[in-house]
C-alpha cells in the first residue's frame, strides 16, 4: 500500500509547499486590506481595553504600520544614569550627540526632584487633554476634542469626551488587567531603576510595529500618569533616551523625546513633549509625511479636587466591559 504523502512527510514541508509566494502576498495582502482588518482590531480592542487615551488608539488607526514581514527585534542593554551608560550601553550613546544625552540627563535629574501627584482618600486627580487631528483627507480629520477624566485613590476612571461629533460619558476600572499595572498601586510598583525597568518592559510590551517602538510607546503611558513616583519617571526618561530611534532636543523651555524608525515606520515620527523643569510630560504629537497627517495632544489641566461632577457620575454609570 502506497503511504499518504501527507503522512510521511515532515509537516513545515508540507506548510512550506502550501504558503503562497511573495508575489501572490503582495497582490492579495494589500496595505488596503491590512489597514483594514488592523482597524476592526482596533476597534475591538478600543471597545475593550483600559482608557489610556482614546486618542492614542485613534491615532494608531491614522498612522497604520508599514506592511512588513520583518522580525521583531528584541534589543539588549538597558539605561542608566548618565554616569553609567557609557558602559551598559556604549554604541547606543555613542550615536547620540553630547547635547542630546545632556538633555535627557537633565531631564530625568528634573524628574527626580519632582514629587508626583498623591491622590488622598475621597479626592481625585483630574485632568484635561486638549487633542487635534489634522489631515487633508476629510476621513481622516478627526478635529479637536477635549478628554476630561477623573481618578479616584484605587485607580478607577471616569471619562467626559467633548468632541465635533458630540459628548461621550465612561467609566473604566483601574488600569491594573493588562501586562503593565498603570493604577497608582502599581505605579507605585515599578522599578525606579533603568536597568529593571527596561528589563520588564522588554519581557512584556505589546503590539506595535517594533520591540523598540513598543518599549517607547509603553514608556509614554508611565510618564502620562500625574502620579508615578520621581524615581520611576527618572528611569523612564532614561530608557527612552536610550533607544537608538530616539532623538532628544530643547526648545523653549522644553525637552522633546522623538521615535523615528524608517524602516518599520516611514515618514512617522512620535515625540513626547516635557517641561524641562519639572519632566511633566506636557504634550504628545504624531505627525506623517507621508499622508501630512497631525495629531497632537496637550495635557492643559491637572490637579486634585474633591469630586466628580454629578452629570459625569450619572452618564457614565459603572463600568460593565
Amino acid at each position: 500500500m502506497t503511504p499518504n504523502p501527507t503522512q510521511t512527510r515532515d509537516p513545515f514541508d508540507v506548510l512550506a509547499a502550501s504558503r503562497p509566494s511573495d508575489v501572490e502576498l503582495t497582490e492579495t495582502w494589500t496595505l488596503a486590506r491590512e489597514t483594514s482588518v488592523l482597524d476592526t482590531v482596533l476597534d475591538d480592542l478600543h471597545r475593550r481595553r483600559e482608557p489610556f487615551d482614546r486618542g492614542r488608539a485613534d491615532v494608531t488607526r491614522r498612522f497604520p504600520r508599514r506592511a512588513t514581514r520583518r522580525r521583531v527585534l528584541a534589543l539588549g542593554g538597558v539605561a542608566a544614569a548618565l554616569a553609567a551608560v557609557a558602559v551598559v550601553a556604549p554604541a547606543v550613546m555613542d550615536s547620540k550627540s553630547a547635547t542630546a544625552s545632556a538633555a535627557v540627563a537633565q531631564l530625568a535629574t528634573s524628574a527626580r526632584r519632582t514629587e508626583p501627584a498623591v491622590i488622598p482618600d475621597g479626592k481625585f486627580l483630574h485632568r484635561v487633554v486638549e487633542q487635534d487631528q489634522q489631515s487633508p483627507d476629510p476621513s481622516m480629520d478627526a478635529g479637536r476634542s477635549t478628554l476630561e477624566s477623573w481618578t479616584a485613590p484605587d485607580g478607577r476612571i471616569w471619562r467626559r469626551d467633548v468632541r465635533r461629533e458630540g459628548v461621550e460619558y465612561f467609566s473604566f476600572p483601574a488600569l491594573d488587567r493588562g501586562p503593565i499595572d498603570y493604577s497608582p498601586a502599581g505605579a507605585r510598583s515599578l522599578p525606579s531603576d533603568p536597568g529593571a525597568l527596561r528589563r520588564l518592559l522588554d519581557a512584556r510590551v505589546q503590539g506595535s510595529s517594533s520591540h523598540n517602538e513598543a518599549v517607547f510607546v509603553a514608556l509614554g503611558d508611565v510618564l502620562r500618569m500625574g502620579y508615578v513616583p520621581a524615581a520611576t519617571r527618572a528611569a523612564a526618561i532614561e530608557v527612552a533616551g536610550s533607544l537608538p530611534e530616539v532623538t532628544a532636543t530643547q526648545a523653549g523651555g522644553r525637552t522633546t523625546l522623538s521615535f523615528a524608525d524608517e524602516e518599520i515606520r516611514a515618514g512617522v515620527v512620535q515625540s513626547l513633549v516635557f517641561d524641562t523643569g519639572t519632566a511633566a510630560l506636557v504634550a504628545e504629537e504624531t505627525t506623517s509625511r507621508v499622508n501630512n497627517m497631525r495629531f497632537t495632544s496637550a495635557t492643559t489641566v491637572s490637579e486634585i479636587v474633591d469630586e466628580i461632577p454629578a452629570e459625569v457620575l450619572t452618564k457614565a454609570g459603572d463600568y460593565a466591559g
